[in-house]
């Protein structure tokens, strides 16, 4: 399906064991996923088999660019305008002839890709100001999420979101990086419908991006911050 540069996908994924893309130049909308196990083939048999390539789109009444593919518990396909989940078979099981995508939620995310915690998704809604959780509800039997950002409207206010990362030992907390270089940070205890932000500001310097990286028995986090010093940018 990628013959030329406009059918360079933008967004990947694993899912069910076939290597996933979408979003690309011509076709935005659209999602192509491998042969089950055969993560360099995407063609189909005749007569077609479950374990073919897939593709399908996500048409709606507006071009929903596919921002981010997750896997958590469904595919769940996040747009530019609303949040998808494709619901396969009686079993779960995406093929090629049984996709059903259904729209949970109309909120739209940003280019930031989300993050899997606990069995749920953060992501940035569009416009990138707003972190919102995602997660299956066993009680509607859908996919139902919050706004994390509602008791604290003024860390976001007239600010974006730029980069992320999740640093799950020894304290679960999200760390964000804001737009003006403030690095922001979420404390999110799903299980316990705990979650809380704090501020972290950097003397003469602002922080430009974050990384989470395993170290011994604890997740450490690195910083990379911009800071003037005797005139040079360091």
């Amino acid at each position: 399906p990628f013959h030329d540069a406009g059918d360079f996908p933008s967004t990947v994924s694993y899912i069910q064991q076939r290597l996933t893309f979408a979003n690309t130049t011509n076709n935005p909308e659209t999602t192509n996923m491998s042969r089950i196990g055969q993560f360099k083939n995407f063609t189909r048999s005749s007569p077609i088999q479950d374990d073919d390539a897939v593709t399908f789109t996500l048409a709606g009444r507006q071009v929903n660019s596919v921002k981010s593919l997750i896997d958590i518990g469904r595919l769940v396909v996040f747009t530019a305008s609303g949040e998808w989940a494709i619901q396969g078979d009686g079993d779960g099981s995406i093929t090629p002839t049984a996709i059903n995508p259904k729209q949970y939620t109309y909120n739209g995310s940003s280019d930031l890709s989300p993050l899997v915690i606990g069995g749920n998704a953060l992501y940035v809604q569009a416009r990138g100001s707003i972190v919102r959780d995602l997660g299956f509800d066993y009680e509607s039997s859908g996919y139902r999420g919050n706004d994390l950002t509602v008791f604290s409207p003024h860390l976001f206010e007239g600010y974006t979101l730029t980069d992320w990362a999740y640093q799950q030992i020894p304290h679960s907390i999200v760390w964000c990086v804001r737009s003006d270089g403030v690095l922001l940070g979420l404390t999110y205890l799903r299980e316990h419908d705990i979650w809380g932000w704090h501020r972290h500001d950097f003397e003469g310097g602002v922080v430009e991006s974050v990384c989470s990286i395993p170290e011994d028995n604890e997740d450490a986090l690195y910083v990379v911050v911009k800071r003037t010093i005797n005139g040079s940018t360091k």
